[in-house]
């Protein structure tokens, strides 16, 4: 017998009619330490009652997710309390040192929570270009490329599409008619970019093309403007604008998101660090504090 499926079909059983009713129907032996309730679980001594199920469920949940919910939390607490068991059987931790530990970590909890507040309320998420580009020019070292980029335009075409050689030429041309590219590559094309003005990941766009067997991708970027090749099935055509291999500094466009990401974090760390000093100052500066023998 699966003991494991065993318990969680009875776990889902018992969420389910937790869920239809009040709970009154549950017939288990009452010999439950808190009077007039009655256990859904039990681990030694240990009960989970009905009332600690509270605000794990809402309304706006379906049937299934408040019974997986629920179904998760009573198995969660039931490991819990087994290890629990099991670590009090196995280990000798002095009373007062746990003590202080929890309450270390309540404070800690309590402050956390409390700085996250304060700086949710503060914090200001516009980010100018002028920042961006401030702390990019200081920075720029720490953002070499990871992987060859281009600019350019990319088209995948059956052998079978149409006007192929007149595509050719247009797709090649000083001024390229970007309406009527448009148009043919959405009508023809299997796979196209045509977007120049951004920088592309230049590996994902040629991969499971014959393009991506090129050993040297360095020397290939370095060494073409055009480039036409295919496969049984299809013709693939790109055209590079421009290029950034591997190790370079990253254009500020490719990291403006990540720049932006940081200096957020910065003004995180800034605000938090103020509301700690400010509270310091301020009791200092009332008297609200001694510290004896000093």
């Amino acid at each position: 017998m699966n003991l494991r499926s065993k318990g969680f079909k009875g776990i889902a059983f018992i969420v389910v009619m937790l869920l239809m009713s009040s709970c009154d129907w549950l017939q288990f032996k009452d010999d439950s330490p808190v009077e007039g309730e009655k256990p859904i679980a039990k681990v030694e001594d240990q009960y989970l009652y009905k009332s600690d199920l509270k605000g794990l469920t809402g309304n706006e949940m379906s049937a299934a997710d408040s019974i997986n919910r629920v179904s998760q939390y009573i198995n969660k607490w039931v490991r819990q309390q087994l290890i629990i068991a099991k670590a009090e059987d196995n280990m000798v931790m002095d009373e007062a040192e746990l003590d202080r530990r929890l309450l270390e970590y309540k404070y800690s909890l309590l402050i956390y929570e409390y700085k996250k507040k304060h700086v949710n309320e503060q914090l200001d998420q516009e980010v100018s270009d002028e920042e961006i580009q401030e702390y990019y020019e200081k920075h720029s070292d720490n953002f070499k490329l990871m992987q060859n980029i281009i600019k350019g335009r990319f088209v995948k075409l059956s052998k079978e599409a149409p006007k192929i050689s007149e595509f050719r030429t247009k797709f090649r041309a000083a001024n390229i008619d970007e309406e009527e590219l448009q148009e043919y590559c959405y009508n023809n094309a299997q796979v196209y970019m045509l977007d120049d003005s951004t920088w592309h990941n230049f590996d994902e766009l040629i991969i499971g093309t014959p393009i991506s067997d090129i050993p040297n991708k360095v020397q290939f970027l370095k060494g073409n403007k055009f480039y036409e090749t295919s496969d049984d099935n299809f013709r693939y055509f790109l055209r590079i604008k421009d290029y950034k291999i591997t190790d370079e500094i990253s254009p500020v466009d490719v990291v403006r998101d990540q720049i932006k990401t940081i200096i957020i974090n910065k003004r995180k760390v800034e605000l938090s660090n103020k509301l700690e000093e400010d509270i310091y100052e301020s009791a200092k500066e009332n008297e609200d504090f001694e510290i004896f023998g000093q």
